[in-house]
């Protein structure tokens, strides 16, 4: 059991849940601590857990068939997994890999499914998570297929700084620092291409870096109004 029905109800699957059948959910919930590079689960493993990020983030990849690792996706703090292999009893389709120290809740698969049978509110939320994913599937999909390199940099680090980022004096700051590898396994394109591209977009002040490393993408960069990207920074939240 959990004891932090405050984080809890934070969370998208529980948000709309009564005082009472929150703390039956926390009952379900334990808690999993993983070091940073460990892994949660490997893909093509049974599905056994839903899971929810308490701390730190984790890496979603997938092997592409080069043997070159992709990264499909991140999840921070608040955020829910691994619910697609409990509902359709498949393998997982991609491995989860801490990328930082990461403390983790687990629900296992009897308990979740007896949740999301039994409370419409639960089963609700699951399906518009799920159809969230599907949409950043195809946005995806549709970047790798038709951009160049370049494009496909630059959209990637607007979807991170959607999901993940928050607003600052200059613009838009990622909430984690991601190496010019990680940015080209997500960008399906090389380290190099990465730090070509970064360094002559900060030349052109268009992104800077935090004290802590991390990018900050300046309004420049979405060549669209400072209101508009705060609009949709705040709106993805």
């Amino acid at each position: 059991m959990i004891s932090d029905l405050a984080f809890l109800k934070r969370t998208i699957l529980f948000a709309d849940l009564p005082p009472r059948e929150l703390e039956r959910v926390a009952f379900m919930i334990q808690e999993r601590k993983f070091s940073k590079h460990q892994i949660v689960f490997l893909e093509e493993e049974a599905g056994q857990y839903m899971y929810i990020v308490k701390k730190g983030q984790v890496k979603v990849t997938k092997m592409a068939a080069n043997g070159k690792e992709r990264i499909l996706t991140i999840h921070k703090e608040g955020d829910s997994f691994g619910e697609l292999s409990l509902l359709d009893n498949r393998m997982v389709p991609a491995s989860v890999t801490a990328m930082s120290s990461v403390v983790i809740w687990c629900m296992n698969k009897q308990d979740f499914l007896s949740v999301v049978m039994n409370n419409q509110k639960v089963l609700l939320k699951v399906v518009q998570v799920l159809s969230g994913e599907l949409r950043k599937a195809w946005s995806q999909i549709q970047a790798l297929t038709i951009l160049d390199a370049d494009n496909r940099i630059r959209a990637t680090l607007v979807k991170l700084s959607q999901e993940n980022g928050f607003m600052t004096d200059v613009g838009v700051q990622l909430r984690y620092r991601l190496t010019h590898q990680e940015i080209g396994d997500m960008a399906a394109t090389s380290r190099e291409t990465v730090t070509r591209f970064l360094t002559a977009c900060q030349k052109r002040k268009l992104v800077s870096f935090s004290e802590g490393n991390s990018i900050i993408l300046h309004h420049g960069f979405f060549g669209r109004p400072t209101r508009e990207v705060r609009s949709q920074v705040k709106s993805s939240q």
